[in-house]
C-alpha cells in the first residue's frame, strides 16, 4: 500500500510541475504577445507621425517655394513643439522613435539626388522640389523593428533587415533619394516600398 501512495504521490507531484510549467509558457506567450501588439501600436504611431510631418513640409514648401529642416519649421511655427537634438542634429520625438528630415544637398554622378539630415547646406533648385522624413526606432529590437522614409510625391518606404538586429542598431539615413520599389541607396541598408511587402497579419 504505501509503495502505491508513493506513485500517487509522484504522479500527482509530476502533474503539478507540468501545470506549473505550462502556466508559466502560457504567461510568457501572452507577455511577448503584448509586447509586439505595444510595438507594432509604436511603429504605425511612428509612420502617422512621418506623415503629418511631411504634410507640414508641403505647408512650408507652399507658402515659401522650398521644404525646410525642423529647426526653420519650428520658427515659422508649423510645429506643436520644438525639436529637441538627436546625434547633434534636429530631431522631433514620438514614442519608441526619432524624427529627421532629410534634404538634398545636390547630385552626384550618376544623377541621384543627395540627402543629408537637416540642417545641412542645401541645394537651393533641389530643396523647392524634393525632401523626405525619416523615422528610425530609438533602441531597435526594443522600440520597434522598421523604420520609415517617405519623400514629398508620398511614397512610404520601409527598411529591410527587422530580423537582423546587428545591422538595425545603426539604422542609417539614405544618401541618395530613394529611386525606386527596392533600393539600398548607398546606405548598405535596404528599403522597400511599402506596397511590395506583405500586409503582416
Amino acid at each position: 500500500m504505501p509503495t502505491s501512495v508513493g506513485r500517487v504521490e509522484g504522479t500527482l507531484a509530476w502533474w503539478a510541475l507540468i501545470a506549473l510549467l505550462g502556466a508559466a509558457a502560457g504567461y510568457a506567450l501572452h507577455a511577448m504577445r503584448d509586447e509586439g501588439r505595444h510595438m507594432h501600436a509604436q511603429e504605425q504611431q511612428a509612420l502617422s507621425a512621418a506623415q503629418d510631418l511631411m504634410a507640414r513640409l508641403h505647408e512650408h514648401q507652399r507658402a515659401t517655394g522650398r521644404y525646410a529642416g525642423l529647426e526653420e519649421l519650428a520658427q515659422a511655427g508649423r510645429l506643436a513643439a520644438a525639436p529637441g537634438t538627436r546625434d547633434g542634429r534636429a530631431s522631433l520625438g514620438v514614442p519608441g522613435y526619432t524624427l529627421h528630415v532629410l534634404v538634398p544637398t545636390g547630385t552626384n554622378a550618376a544623377g541621384e539626388v543627395l540627402l543629408e539630415q537637416a540642417p545641412a547646406a542645401s541645394d537651393p533648385l533641389l530643396v523647392a522640389r524634393h525632401v523626405a522624413v525619416v523615422a528610425r526606432p530609438l533602441r531597435p529590437g526594443e522600440d520597434g523593428y522598421r523604420a520609415w522614409y517617405l519623400d514629398e510625391v508620398g511614397r512610404v518606404f520601409l527598411q529591410e533587415g527587422v530580423s537582423d538586429l546587428d545591422a538595425l542598431r545603426e539604422t542609417p539615413f539614405p544618401r541618395v533619394r530613394l529611386p525606386a520599389l527596392d533600393s539600398k541607396a548607398g546606405s548598405g541598408s535596404a528599403w522597400h516600398a511599402l506596397e511590395s511587402i506583405p500586409e503582416q497579419r
